[in-house]
């Protein structure tokens, strides 16, 4: 058996997600770049890393300054959780950091030692000692950081080791008579690795033992014809000997022979080079080029262009190192940008690397349109097998997918936010093999959600090696401003290059002309040059036309293109002429089915005109069967500039009437209003409107409301002009669309007009059931959760009980949203005895309609919010997963990340400080690498800035709190400013500087009159300024009399808290008395506010402080040791230093035994802990006194 020591007590593994157990139970190791410090440690065993390259690769390069003080927080961090009776487990060895563990508490550690074992194990050992180093397991190695560069070598290493030990517990079964027992797992095995012949050759033979010879050839065949399809590959000769043998019954394969152990199984996987992950899901090559790269190859051959194709490789060369960048083919229409494109295209592939090539249309229809072309082509083309492991561990891509990949459903709204993110994940898993091209051809008509994914998927580093080559018209044809706006993004970034493609030059031009057949001399070339600018397009389009270019001289040349067009489609008979006109007013790509039907014409004798039509190059056959396409958009233009207006409307009419009779499909609904709005007059409004409405409503369910918001403004135009009742209600539908997708892109004063524009319609007919939906959008608007803190929006109140009122008895769904948006606008009141009936109404409404689980979402959040405070803790605990679930039940992504933000919070309150940390990380990936929308960033900048400034990174701190006064002031309004007034005023206070806060202070006190906690941290202020009788008489004002009356709110702890550090500066023992019954049944809690921008450390210490004023000095010591320990072991730097400044002054009066030494020992501590941090230790009342 295994001579490998027996496990630890202490375990961390990678064989696996990264984690640690003690005794069994396993430990929080909190957030995902802290757990990632460990498992970087961990998988560099006992070695030493140096702190640099820590640094380095979590940051990927790109550290921000506070990288040092974040790493050192992050060890802190772990060193507390990971210790024990073992000491120190992670060790500092001069700057680099290692793991002081034996080999057996590392999990992998153990399991390469007994996989070593394998090799000198008798059969009956090998197998009990296989089994013991795969029960190790317990997912995918180092799972959650596998595609990070730093893991991805040892995850594969690992990975490769996990199934060399698999392969010798089934040769030592086979060898000792085991195959009846061994079948079962061998078919699992070769199932789940289907190229891995070992595991196919084991599970033949121990079919054939078994008397199971049939199924025996199938396991092969089934082998055999996967390496066909997937590599194209014969079986190996070992694999074909043991089939042959299998199907002539040879007598020796029913002999169990003793099995030869290999010398050393880990070192023959180490001999073996080691592939990235990606290689086991797409071969070098798999991926066939896309059809699009050959369209209109073979007319003329590809002449010049080596500055361009130069340039081109250069940027190549710089993504195949490492690198991803947008490089930018931008020229005048027809110059060969597609055909630069499409060469490049052809050089990589013959690389090796994958292609990817998508098309923007000029209709701007449908949302991700390009990217969904690009990834379409290229699942359509792949194995079914192969396209499942590709997609569906990344359910978003169904936004782009779900119509192509059978397996895969549409994905919900709620999972926008991850798409960014899987095809990030994708191309980062593909890029491992071979860097990735992806083309984006006429990149000026791109969309704006189009335009976003692309920013998202470059600046995120799992993309990997990705080029993505665009053609950019110059001029357009139109604005631009949000490519102009992605571009400037990306300079600043530094993932953007372009070059400039200009017409040929003279020789090139007459190269051109010969692979044409047209000989001209220099002067001739020259004359052709001059007229076409070098364009190829039009130098072709001249030898199309038939001119005798050989005694071409000035006079004989067409001035323009447009003439050469004309005249190319003058010599075309009429019929054809009316045929292409339809295709072309269908659009650039046409599906000959729906061209027969709207010209009317015998499908055999459309085929005949599309055949003359391409032979003349005025059409290209398209890659789809049934599909043609025209060469280049400037013919299609002048199809139908040839065709009046009035023609033109009753063909788009027709178009758009053909298309709504057929199947739905994603591009249907903007394809369809595109017509009917481009039909005009021909089409009455209502149906124009309609259509319009549709096409907003598939934009808004893939998350793409700038389209959603074009499309509803597009049907309020066609609308106008029309009388109120002709209307039909459609105005009012296209404004509460343009009220929603401009709420969710931070534009609240757009989405403001537009709901008053519905509650004025819906006031003047007294619709309740409209000025239920006016009022909810109006509730959405305010603050970017439903309130704003320390004020009530009266109008917004007053509009609800409006609706309540109007509203039908028989309407509960819609009271009980009503009664929650109510519940939800009193928050900013701090009045919990009125807030707290209505949103119990609300709740005990939406229990009675629990098939709305959005009704359900809303009045737990209702619930939620009327719980504030430190009284509602436990009741907030029990709704929020009733609040998650609910919201992910209904799709409403974006209350589900209100409701992890306040999980984070919670958390944080109930001092389970790693779990919050790990929260924020979940909320953070929600928002996938960045989500565009300011509304749900803001969030995640100030809660960063939050727990930046509790470790005490305050460079982290302030940029992360102006990023989200930045993105919050439109999104969120006085909240945003509230958030970042908090963390400026923690700032000054840990740099106590709060006294040239005083004038910023006092404006929030006029602007939040309500809030008491602004007017406590004005006396606070003057405090610390010195100035204490204008403190006390501040605070006096505030709270008069014998008791304070602090209402429960989300700014109780804040308030309660800043009174205690008053108190201590003031050594006022009154206030301390009044205090004293507030802080003693929260001392285990953590201050913060409700939305979790400010929190001021552990109540344990302002408890301490309040007892320290009223001279119970045991016990103050007591309660300020906890939160010093607290403090320390959750990394909250600041206030770890405060608190040691201030047990140090109540030891010292104490003047128990040891007592002053200890003092000392604590203030030399903080002095030490201050200057690294950058904060002041701590101003004492005799310091304010003075």
């Amino acid at each position: 058996m295994s001579s490998v020591a027996p496990p630890q007590p202490l375990e961390v593994s990678v064989l696996g997600p990264v984690r640690a157990r003690r005794a069994g139970e396993d430990l929080v190791l909190g957030g995902r770049r802290q757990r990632a410090v460990l498992a970087r440690l961990a998988l560099a065993g006992g070695e030493a890393v140096p702190a640099a390259r820590v640094i380095d690769e979590l940051w990927l390069g790109d550290p921000p300054p506070s990288a040092t003080n974040t790493l050192q927080s992050y060890v802190s961090n772990l060193r507390r959780v990971l210790r024990g009776p073992e000491g120190q487990v992670i060790e500092r060895a001069g700057d680099a950091y290692r793991l002081a563990l034996p080999p057996e508490a590392l999990a992998a550690a153990r399991f390469e030692a007994l996989v070593r074992g394998l090799g000198t194990a008798d059969d009956a050992d090998a197998v009990a000692q296989a089994d013991e180093a795969l029960a190790l397991w317990h997912g995918p190695a180092v799972a959650d950081f596998a595609d990070e560069p730093w893991a991805q070598g040892d995850a594969v290493r690992l990975e490769e080791l996990r199934l060399a030990a698999m392969e010798e517990r089934f040769d030592a079964l086979l060898a000792s008579g085991g195959h009846s027992a061994a079948v079962a797992d061998l078919e699992a095995a070769a199932a789940a690795h289907p190229l891995r012949e070992r595991f196919a050759g084991q599970l033949v033979l121990a079919l054939y033992r078994c008397g199971r010879q049939a199924e025996a050839l199938r396991a092969y065949e089934r082998t055999r014809s996967h390496l066909a399809d997937e590599l194209g590959l014969d079986p190996g000769p070992d694999l074909v000997r043991l089939a042959d043998a299998v199907l002539v019954h040879d007598p020796d394969l029913l002999h169990a022979e003793a099995r030869v152990p290999a010398a050393d199984p880990v070192a023959r996987v180490e001999a073996t080079p080691a592939a990235p992950r990606a290689r086991g899901v797409l071969a070098t090559g798999i991926l066939p080029l896309p059809p699009a790269v050959d369209e209109r190859r073979g007319r003329t051959d590809f002449v010049g262009r080596d500055a361009e194709m130069a340039a081109l490789e250069q940027q190549w060369d710089l993504v195949t190192e490492g690198d991803r960048r947008l490089v930018l083919l931008t020229g005048e229409p027809g110059v060969g940008k597609t055909r630069l494109a499409q060469r490049l295209a052809r050089m990589v592939h013959e690389q090796g690397g994958p292609v990817l090539w998508g098309r923007c249309a000029a209709e701007n229809l449908i949302a991700y349109q390009p990217i969904a072309e690009a990834v379409r082509t290229a699942v359509r083309m792949l194995h079914p097998e192969l396209v499942r492991t590709l997609i569906d561990p990344r359910p978003a891509l169904g936004l782009v997918l779900h119509d192509t990949v059978p397996s895969i459903e549409r994905a919900e709204r709620s999972e926008r936010f991850a798409l960014y993110d899987s095809l990030a994940d994708l191309t980062g898993e593909v890029s491992a093999a071979a860097p990735v091209l992806l083309v984006v051809d006429d990149l000026q008509w791109a969309d704006a959600s189009t335009l976003a994914l692309l920013q998202q998927v470059l600046v995120d580093h799992r993309s990997g090696r990705l080029l993505v080559l665009a053609t950019l018209r110059r001029p357009a044809g139109r604005p631009t401003e949000e490519v102009d706006r992605l571009l400037a993004d990306l300079h600043r970034d530094h993932l953007v290059a372009s070059v400039e493609v200009e017409g040929l030059s003279a020789p090139d031009v007459g190269a051109l002309l010969r692979t044409r057949g047209v000989e001209l001399d220099a002067a001739a070339v020259d004359a052709v040059r001059d007229r076409t600018a070098g364009n190829p397009f039009f130098i072709e389009a001249l030898v199309d036309h038939g001119d005798d270019l050989v005694g071409v001289d000035g006079r004989s040349l067409p001035t323009t293109v447009r003439d050469v067009l004309d005249s190319r489609l003058a010599a075309i008979p009429a019929d054809d002429a009316r045929v292409l006109t339809a295709a072309a007013i269908i659009g650039l790509r046409v599906d000959l089915d729906l061209l027969a039907e709207v010209s009317g014409t015998d499908p055999d004798d459309l085929l005949d005109v599309v055949d003359r039509a391409v032979a003349s190059g005025l059409l290209a056959e398209d890659e789809d069967l049934g599909w043609v396409t025209f060469p280049h958009a400037l013919v299609r233009q002048a199809l139908v500039a040839r065709t009046s207006r009035n023609r033109e409307a009753r063909i788009h009419l027709a178009v758009g009437s053909a298309l709504e009779a057929r199947p739905a499909s994603p591009d249907r609904a903007p394809r369809v209003a595109q017509h009917l709005l481009a039909a005009g007059r021909a089409c009455p409004p209502g149906r124009a409107a309609r259509g319009a409405l549709a096409a907003a409503g598939a934009a808004a369910s893939v998350a793409a409301d700038a389209e959603a918001r074009t499309w509803a403004r597009r049907a309020a135009e066609v609308l106008e002009g029309l009388a109120p009742e002709a209307r039909e209600g459609l105005d009012t539908e296209a404004d509460l669309v343009v009220a929603a997708s401009s709420r969710n892109l931070a534009e609240v004063d757009v989405a403001r007009a537009a709901v008053e524009r519905v509650h004025d319609r819906a006031a003047a007919t007294g619709d309740g059931l409209l000025l239920a939906r006016a009022a909810q959008e109006q509730a959405l608007l305010v603050g970017g959760v439903g309130f704003s803190f320390g004020a009530v929006d009266q109008e917004l109140l007053g509009r609800l009980e409006e609706a309540l009122a109007a509203l039908p008895a028989d309407h509960p769904t819609e009271r009980s949203v009503l009664l929650s948006w109510m519940s939800i606008a009193l928050t900013g009141a701090d009045d919990q005895e009125r807030q707290a009936p209505i949103a119990a109404e609300a709740w005990t409404l939406a229990e009675g309609v629990a098939d709305r689980p959005d009704v359900v979402a809303l009045a737990a959040f209702a619930r939620h919010l009327a719980h504030a405070g430190p009284d509602g803790l436990a009741e907030r605990q029990r709704v929020r997963p009733v609040l998650l679930e609910a919201t992910r039940d209904a799709g409403w992504g974006e209350l589900e990340l209100v409701g992890l933000v306040l999980g984070v919070v919670d958390l944080l309150e109930a001092d389970r400080v790693p779990e919050s940390e790990a929260a924020l990380e979940a909320v953070r990936s929600r928002l996938a690498a960045g989500d565009p929308r300011p509304l749900f960033d803001v969030y995640v900048h100030f809660i960063d800035a939050a727990f930046a400034l509790l470790r005490g990174d305050l460079a982290e701190a302030e940029a992360a709190s102006a990023r989200g006064l930045e993105q919050g002031e439109a999104a969120h309004g006085g909240n945003a400013t509230q958030a970042w007034a908090g963390q400026q005023y923690m700032l000054a206070n840990y740099r106590s500087q709060l006294g040239g806060l005083i004038p910023v202070v006092e404006a929030m006190v006029e602007e939040f009159p309500t809030m008491a906690v602004w007017r406590v941290a004005l006396a606070t202020c003057q405090a610390n300024a010195g100035l204490l009788e204008a403190a006390r008489d501040t605070y006096r004002r505030t709270y008069e009399g014998d008791a304070l009356p602090l209402p429960q709110s989300s700014t109780w702890y804040t308030t309660v808290c800043q009174l205690a550090e008053l108190a201590w500066n003031l050594d006022d023992a009154d206030l301390a008395a009044r205090l004293l019954p507030l802080t003693e049944p929260v001392a285990d809690r953590v201050a913060v506010t409700g939305m979790g921008a400010v929190c001021i450390g552990h109540v344990a210490r302002h408890h301490g402080l309040v007892l320290a004023v009223l001279r119970r000095d045991d016990e103050a010591v007591e309660l300020l040791e906890r939160a010093r320990r607290r403090a320390e072991e959750c990394g909250f730097g600041p206030w770890l230093v405060r608190t040691q400044v201030e047990l140090a002054a109540v030891r010292e009066r104490r003047g128990g035994p040891g007592d002053g030494e200890t003092a000392a020992a604590l203030r030399a501590e903080a002095q030490e802990g201050a200057a690294r941090l950058g904060v002041h230790p701590s101003l004492l009342p005799d310091d304010l006194r003075a």
